[in-house]
């Protein structure tokens, strides 16, 4: 997707392991994976410490607010409803990009530039 090195993983507990020797920057979950649940695999992949920058994603068909309650507590940054409209995905990855490079680009805090 848009040059990305993408994986797709049919249920949770799959993602899970495939997350364990893949860094990605962004994960887009559905919060009812099969196996084991979307907000479930987010807590897993958010627990690393040290982990780099992560923006996920939660997918789901059930709007309302027991489902966003469970995705911003399970640590998820945004919440898309189905179908996911790519072009509203598009740039949300854009943005997060954008700060990733300027936030790789940033000076460590404690370091002399110059």
């Amino acid at each position: 997707m848009c040059g990305a090195d993408v994986r797709v993983c049919y249920d949770g507990t799959t993602a899970a392991q495939e997350a364990v020797g893949f860094h990605s920057e962004v994960g887009l979950f559905d919060v009812e994976l099969p196996g084991l649940a979307g907000c479930e695999l987010a807590r897993r992949i958010r627990a690393p410490a040290g982990r780099q920058p992560l923006l996920l994603i939660a997918v789901t068909a059930a709007p309302g607010l027991p489902d966003l309650q469970r995705v911003v507590e399970a640590g998820f940054n945004m919440l898309m409803l189905k179908p996911a409209d790519p072009a509203a995905l598009v740039p949300s990855l854009a943005d997060f990009a954008g700060w990733l490079r300027s936030r790789r680009a940033a000076p460590a805090a404690g370091t002399r530039t110059g």
